[in-house]
């Protein structure tokens, strides 16, 4: 028995002819390889017998010109199918039709004798065989490679009923079943750690079978998600996370439900920073982390955000900042304010000069709103008296006039 049959073989033993041509589907098939002699036997009842190992269709390659022997009818349950193969010797070219017959598991098949005749006659060069076992059609549903669950659910198909379905993990049987139909569906115990699953599909009697492979990665442990402590009160819009994981995992982070950092991917052990933007008062956060089979570890966090503008600075009439009042000169604040909050602002920048005796000598704002994310720059002055001994020019941010909540430390010149 021989596996392949591709131009240039010589089907027969002790014969010259050598395939030329053969259709592409027949070229990977097993074959039997009959001494050209063997088509000269006229003394037995038949050429050979022998046993197919499961159901398989068997092809005899017969002579074109051959009469057509009684054992290689269709009564006898051969059918010729079309095809055909073509072989040439030093002298001549060969036609070879193909007859086809399936057999059953452990079924005999019958070669019988050719015509001796015409073989002497050189009428027939007589036939060699061709068989392939007729596949059980296995077919599974892909299946995940990651899983947090004892058992995996397998899904598939086969061509026929009555077939055996088992199961093997690390070459070790875990499950079996008789298909009643072709669909089926199967629950397959995982080990913790890697399985290499094995599904073989035979018939009743053989051993042989078709056989899919599929490796999953049986994890039912969440990640251990370490993070720093957050301040639970800021005054930047955008607050720093570190923190760290045992494996590698998949973070995300939101607030009402909503993201508010990409998903980012952390490897074991590897410090991590999140930036996270925040609104303005209660922020509750949500941290999941989410390992490659699902199992989930969630965290909350909470963190008041204030709204802060800054501290102003002091300029005079050029834009420069101011280190001491002096007399006479002209003296303002500015603070370059940006919104970083969801909603619509009203702010305030005040300025006010005291004398020696910490009375109020003189009084200015500038107030303007800003949009969400609008910048803006606030500046308010005027023109200090001729004698400045002992003054104090002062500048703070307010949240407008009527609830006058600061929004910035207070800056002092003296």
């Amino acid at each position: 028995m021989k596996t392949g049959l591709h131009p240039g073989d010589a089907p027969f033993a002790e014969r010259d002819y050598k395939v030329t041509a053969i259709p592409s589907q027949y070229e990977h098939l097993d074959w039997i390889q009959p001494s050209g002699n063997s088509q000269k036997v006229a003394d037995k009842a038949q050429l050979a017998v022998f046993t197919a190992r499961d159901a398989a269709r068997v092809y005899v390659a017969m002579d074109a010109r051959a009469t057509l022997p009684a054992w290689l009818s269709p009564e006898a349950g051969w059918s010729e199918i079309g095809d055909t193969i073509r072989l040439e010797d030093s002298t001549y070219p060969y036609t070879m039709k193909l007859y086809r017959k399936e057999t059953a598991v452990n079924a005999p098949v019958t070669l019988g004798l050719n015509t001796v005749d015409e073989v002497n006659a050189g009428r027939n060069i007589g036939y060699f065989v061709l068989a392939e076992r007729k596949p059980v059609g296995l077919h599974t549903a892909p299946v995940a490679p990651w899983s947090n669950q004892r058992t995996v659910t397998v899904t598939g198909s086969v061509y026929e009923s009555g077939i055996t379905l088992s199961v093997y993990n690390h070459k070790s049987p875990v499950a079996a079943m008789v298909l009643d139909g072709t669909a089926f569906e199967l629950d397959v115990p995982l080990n913790l750690g890697p399985n290499e699953l094995e599904l073989r599909a035979q018939r009743p009697g053989s051993l042989l079978y078709d056989s899919v492979t599929a490796a999953v990665y049986y994890d039912p442990v969440a990640p251990e998600l370490q993070l720093a402590e957050l301040p639970s009160s800021v005054k930047t819009p955008v607050v720093e996370l570190k923190g760290s994981v045992n494996e590698t995992a998949s973070l995300t982070v939101t607030r009402a439900g909503v993201p508010i950092a990409g998903t980012v991917t952390a490897a074991a052990y590897e410090p991590f920073t999140l930036d996270l933007p925040l609104d303005e008062g209660e922020n509750r956060l949500i941290v999941t982390a989410e390992d490659p089979v699902g199992n989930k570890t969630v965290r909350e966090l909470k963190v008041h955000y204030t709204f802060w503008a800054g501290t102003p600075r002091f300029i005079n009439l050029d834009g420069r900042e101011l280190k001491t009042l002096s007399p006479g000169m002209q003296a303002a604040a500015e603070r370059s304010i940006t919104n970083t909050t969801s909603k619509t602002k009203q702010i305030m920048l005040v300025v006010i000069l005291l004398d020696s005796r910490q009375r109020m000598a003189d009084y200015t704002a500038a107030a303007a709103e800003f949009a969400p994310g609008e910048t803006k720059v606030l500046r308010a002055g005027f023109v200090l008296p001729s004698r400045t001994a002992g003054y104090t020019m002062k500048a703070y941010i307010w949240d407008g006039l009527d609830g006058m909540k600061p929004l910035s430390e207070e800056a002092v010149l003296r």
